[in-house]
């Protein structure tokens, strides 16, 4: 739904999530990885009150300290709120770059670095096991993509 929702519908759509409890940290975290920044900016903007020229600006250009305290005024803890954090410097540097696999760069890219950690609360530890799933779900659909364009080269 938030992939297909035009631009003046997804503070609504936002709003919704959030009154019936669906927008969750994973709920987030997916919205991120998957590319949909339009969606996850207007969450946090829902979520902390913090003006959407102030979210944007903070979210393209803001200092990691600047971005995790956004993130924790939205209501994300601070073990969360850092690896929000990564996720955007992961973003932000893949689409600088223009990566034309974003979505399984950010989700490989943070797993990788959930891997190198010594420790993970039970918080940032259900995030990690999303990021697998997303991370093996993109890399499934690289492979299906790969498999459609050779076989259309074949024909």
């Amino acid at each position: 739904m938030a992939g297909s929702a035009r631009a003046e519908q997804i503070p609504d759509l936002v709003e919704h999530l959030r009154v019936t409890g669906r927008l969750t940290p994973a709920f987030l975290l997916n919205a991120l990885c998957s590319g949909k920044i339009d969606f996850f900016a207007a969450a946090i903007v829902n979520l902390s009150a913090v003006a959407d020229k102030r979210v944007r600006s903070i979210l393209s250009d803001g200092r990691i300290h600047a971005i995790r305290a956004l993130f924790e005024s939205a209501g994300l803890g601070r073990d969360v709120s850092a690896l929000f954090a990564e996720a955007v410097l992961i973003w932000r540097k893949e689409n600088r770059v223009g990566s034309p696999a974003l979505t399984a760069t950010i989700s490989a890219a943070l797993l990788s670095k959930l891997r190198g950690r010594s420790h993970a609360s039970e918080a940032s530890g259900g995030l990690a096991d999303l990021i697998e799933k997303l991370t093996i779900a993109e890399q499934r659909q690289t492979a299906r993509d790969y498999a459609l364009l050779a076989s259309r080269e074949a024909a």
